[in-house]
């Protein structure tokens, strides 16, 4: 058993561009590319898994298709960064760093996401030579709750956030 932190990176990558008209990819994207507009770059800084207590017991979930299935979770704190770049242009250049970040926190603030802000912040822009972008760091503290089952044949599920769609 595990915690799916790909499927909190997913949610949150989603949602953002969702909600904003950045592009929001799950870092690390592949090979560096030239962008033409902004973009955030979301990852996992840092995570801390505390339990929810009575050994993370939840209680029975009953689902007339599924059956009773016996339901686990646990807290997770974690720190998300979220990496800002926006391309060396007249049309976006280091003042769009902080458009983006206000535009995130908005987001975030507003969201129904499962996924609980407690505090953001954001570091200064500064141009990045290895990009050829503006690149400015942003760390999310946020709080989520994961939940995990018992299968029919006894063993754990990985542990998953908890009212997001897992398809």
């Amino acid at each position: 058993m595990s915690i799916e932190y790909d499927s909190i990176v997913a949610a949150v990558a989603g949602f953002l561009g969702n909600y904003t008209d950045i592009t929001v990819k799950a870092y690390p994207f592949g090979k560096m590319q030239e962008f033409k507009t902004p973009v955030v770059a979301v990852t996992i800084e840092e995570a801390e898994s505390t339990s929810s207590g009575a050994a993370n017991y939840l209680g029975i979930f009953s689902d007339a298709e599924t059956g009773d299935r016996e339901l686990y979770g646990r807290y997770l704190e974690v720190t998300l960064g979220l990496h800002i770049y926006s391309p060396d242009s007249s049309e976006f250049g280091a003042d769009a760093c902080q458009k983006v970040f206000s535009r995130i926190v908005s987001a975030f603030f507003e969201s129904t996401l499962p996924i609980k802000v407690k505090s953001i912040g954001c570091g200064k822009t500064e141009f990045d030579d290895v990009t050829r972008t503006y690149r400015c760091e942003v760390t999310a503290k946020c709080r989520c709750f994961m939940t995990a089952e018992i299968r029919e044949d006894g063993e754990f599920t990985d542990y998953i956030l908890k009212g997001v769609m897992i398809k």
